[in-house]
């Protein structure tokens, strides 16, 4: 007995949920800060969003608050995505029980949704709900009324406002389902018809989006942001040739699908435990690829689909790396990961292709292949739940590594506070503070080995991962009445120091107490 929709929407909302919970319930009861989230623990950046053209964040500040709590933030992230997972199985019409519980473990366990977790609290329910807009904005583009579709020109903008790179997962979403339709046989001219449409709208609201962020831009004199993130050189390939932005593009979104980062496990007589699930998962990957392929075909040849539909199936696969990492593109080959969340499209487009390729689904009977597919039906799940169950274990690993490192940070920070209040001259709410060089090059903070192959995740070995950071912690966690200012590292008196912890690493020069903690 098929699914009513109610009942599809609370499945998809349920395992959306239970999939987030399991790989990020760390995040709900751990502050977890560092770096961005330590400096930015209280949203203060209003005109600096605005210069990097995400011009609604603030907005959504008024509604949540300034002071990211983990509990709401998490909350509010889980909510979104589940809501997006809905919104993605209903625009993609996936009706099997089996696609609707993977199209929650896709669009939660994945590692943007990681890196954003575990270091960029202030911004975590932001970048959920950018994938929000972006999903509910390119669904009501499908719609013929009028209202819709400029509700969802302004979702789309409401997505680049909170954050751009998301704008990748509507492109994405709107080539799987050309790529899916044209597969099913649906008229050529019909599906160019919509599709020219779908472009349209979306060159609308990104002219729409520009107008209101110039307009924001001129009115509170905020000037764009020079940054290696910012919008100035967005499209200037007069340092990086096209060839070169295009293949960064491209291979990124393979290494995205095929290197899966598995979890940290241990060495047996020599051998990494961690080499073997890599191959696991990158073979889990490839007979996903292989099996999605499989499927297309069986689907265009029940289908008896005509020559220029395969033909144009085909362009679109080619480009489809390039529609959902076109912020990769657009930025000349500079790319976070926190950018990257389209890439699991490449994922749910095997999940839309296997539920259109089941015997019985749209009349695709087929003898030549049908057994071949009904035999195969549970493999890709399969395939799918190893890859999230290691993400899973990643994600746990990486949360609760992060909470050791703030643990590891509280207790290097009240050392470093026990000394500068023993050192002559100090005088408390008086004397300025400075720190000279970087907790990350401190040889005495080293991380574990073990976790060196989390470093792209985990950037730093403790939370103070740049200047500034140091300045937060003192006030919020150490309730210091300290004045935190910058000192000339060049000072021979600094120079002659020795590092954090040895004796005389912080001393009181010129009236100020300079802690070198590298050089």
């Amino acid at each position: 007995m098929p699914l009513t929709n109610r009942q599809k929407n609370i499945l998809t909302a349920s395992a959306t949920s239970l999939f987030f919970f399991l790989m990020h319930g760390y995040r709900f009861f751990h502050p977890l800060l560092a770096g961005d989230s330590l400096y930015m623990l209280y949203q203060d950046d209003i005109a600096w969003q605005i210069s990097l053209g995400r011009f609604a964040q603030p907005l959504f500040l008024l509604l949540r608050g300034s002071f990211p709590s983990p509990f709401l933030t998490s909350l509010l992230s889980v909510s979104a995505v589940a809501a997006s997972a809905v919104l993605c199985t209903r625009f993609l019409s996936l009706e099997d029980p089996v696609s609707l519980v993977m199209t929650g473990a896709v669009m939660s366990c994945n590692l943007t949704l990681l890196v954003a977790g575990s270091g960029f609290l202030p911004w975590f329910d932001l970048y959920a709900f950018a994938l929000l807009s972006a999903v509910a904005g390119t669904l009501l583009l499908t719609h013929k009324k009028k209202s819709h579709l400029v509700c969802g020109v302004l979702l789309l903008v409401l997505s680049l406002g909170l954050y751009q790179a998301y704008i990748c997962v509507a492109t994405g979403l709107v080539m799987l389902t050309f790529l899916a339709d044209a597969a099913k046989g649906e008229d050529i001219r019909a599906l160019l018809k919509k599709l020219f449409r779908t472009v349209l709208l979306f060159f609308c609201a990104a002219l729409l989006y520009v107008l209101v962020w110039r307009f924001l831009q001129g009115a509170l004199r905020i000037a764009t942001a020079e940054s290696y993130h910012g919008l100035s050189s967005l499209g200037d390939f007069s340092e990086t040739s096209v060839a070169e932005a295009l293949f960064v593009t491209y291979r990124n979104v393979f290494r995205y699908f095929f290197a899966q980062t598995p979890f940290l496990t241990p060495d047996v007589s020599g051998l990494s435990l961690g080499i073997l699930w890599s191959v696991l998962l990158a073979a889990c990957c490839a007979l996903m690829l292989l099996l999605s392929v499989m499927y297309l075909a069986q689907l265009n040849r029940a289908q008896k689909t005509a020559p220029l539909s395969r033909i144009l199936q085909l362009v679109t696969i080619l480009l489809f790396p390039l529609g959902i990492n076109l912020v990769c593109f657009l930025s000349r080959g500079m790319e976070h990961a926190l950018m990257m969340y389209a890439c699991q499209l490449v994922f749910l487009a095997a999940v839309c292709i296997r539920e259109l390729a089941l015997p019985g689904r749209d009349d695709t009977t087929a003898p030549s292949g049908t057994s071949l597919i009904q035999k195969t039906r549970r493999l890709l799940p399969l395939l799918l739940a190893v890859i999230t169950w290691s993400q899973i274990v990643f994600g746990n690993q990486i949360y609760y590594r992060r909470d050791q490192t703030e643990r590891a940070s509280f207790a290097l920070m009240n050392r470093i506070v026990d000394r500068i209040e023993e050192t002559p001259g100090y005088e408390p709410g008086t004397t300025p503070v400075a720190f000279c060089g970087s907790f990350a090059k401190n040889p005495h903070t080293a991380r574990p080995a073990v976790f060196s192959e989390a470093d792209d995740i985990l950037p730093g070995h403790t939370a103070f991962s740049y200047p500034g950071t140091e300045a937060t912690y003192l006030s919020f966690f150490e309730s210091m009445d300290l004045t935190v200012i910058r000192f000339d590292e060049d000072n021979g008196a600094v120079r002659a120091m020795p590092l954090f912890p040895a004796e005389g690493s912080v001393a009181l020069i010129d009236g100020v107490i300079v802690v070198k903690v590298s050089d």
